[in-house]
């Protein structure tokens, strides 16, 4: 049993440190999480940006769908599978 010891450690040793690696990748993981779900207030943002008004997520301007719901940001037409039969590609 005595030859065991050194096992015994580096088993403790492996464990403290997958713990410790753990608790920073969690730790950085929130760091993240954060900074990306910061309110956003049209005041805060660039003039050049235009907002989501379903989502409320900046995009940078020309972009005709939102970068995040996929909402259409150009406030007026329609998607195209509810655009009259008249119109359909293909009729």
């Amino acid at each position: 049993m005595e030859g065991f010891g050194w096992l015994v450690a580096a088993t403790v040793l492996f464990v403290a440190v997958h713990i410790v690696i753990a608790v920073y990748l969690y730790r950085k993981g929130n760091r993240k999480a954060e900074a990306t779900a910061a309110p956003t207030d049209s005041a805060d943002e660039p003039p050049d940006q235009v907002t989501c008004p379903t989502c409320g997520t900046p995009n940078a301007p020309g972009f005709r769908y939102c970068r995040r719901c996929v909402s259409d940001l150009s406030g007026g037409g329609t998607p195209d599978n509810k655009r009259p039969a008249a119109e359909q590609p293909g009729s």
